[in-house]
């Protein structure tokens, strides 16, 4: 066994015992014998990748992340876990993978507005990293040449075109990398005019 399958199965050990979970409670999640969980955490097995990756969403969605960060095996108790276990010690009232599996189809855009909604959290997460994100990609559509260069770098081209004319107030996102795609082709001229003149 590999030491990463080695903290894959303390990880799920740790994992359960926050939540005060049994083994069968999490073998029926994922519809596998408690006695494979029980060899998944004592080392004598390894799950699927598919199978640990939906023990990790399971777990994530009831407040305990557990993930291996720079080489070492973490775990990270939200106060969404706190307060499930505050509540109730003894056993913490969870949210099936059946339930989460559930929520995630409801979440799936229905309409272009449920699309578009969708695209706008993702850009504003961007945003929240990188105030800068909208000035760049702007730019790269510029000279990429323009909305096409847009879609290439992001299969919602179009849409995140006209979710970044609402959020950053342009008039006309297109007049806008038109604007930006001129201005860097003169740039480009002016750099190649002056090579050649040196």
């Amino acid at each position: 066994m590999s030491r990463e399958d080695l903290k894959n199965a303390v990880l799920l050990r740790a994992a359960r015992n926050v939540l005060n979970l049994s083994l069968k409670q999490v073998s029926e999640q994922i519809d596998v014998s408690s006695t494979a969980v029980g060899k998944w955490e004592n080392c004598d097995a390894t799950p699927k990748n598919s199978t640990y990756s939906a023990l990790q969403k399971f777990f994530k969605a009831n407040g305990v992340v557990m993930d291996v960060e720079e080489g070492e095996a973490v775990i990270r108790i939200k106060e969404e876990a706190l307060d499930r276990i505050e509540a109730n010690p003894k056993k913490p009232e969870i949210k099936s993978l059946q339930e989460i599996y559930a929520d995630e189809m409801q979440e799936k855009p229905q309409s272009l507005a449920d699309l578009e909604e969708m695209v706008l959290k993702e850009v504003d997460k961007e945003i929240e990293k990188d105030p800068e994100f909208l000035n760049k990609l702007l730019k790269n559509a510029a000279v990429g040449g323009g909305l096409g260069a847009l879609a290439a770098m992001h299969p919602l081209g179009a849409v995140v075109g006209g979710l970044i004319t609402a959020r950053s107030g342009l008039s006309n996102f297109s007049t806008e990398v038109a604007t930006l795609s001129a201005d860097a082709n003169e740039d480009k001229d002016k750099t190649k005019s002056k090579k050649n003149h040196d």
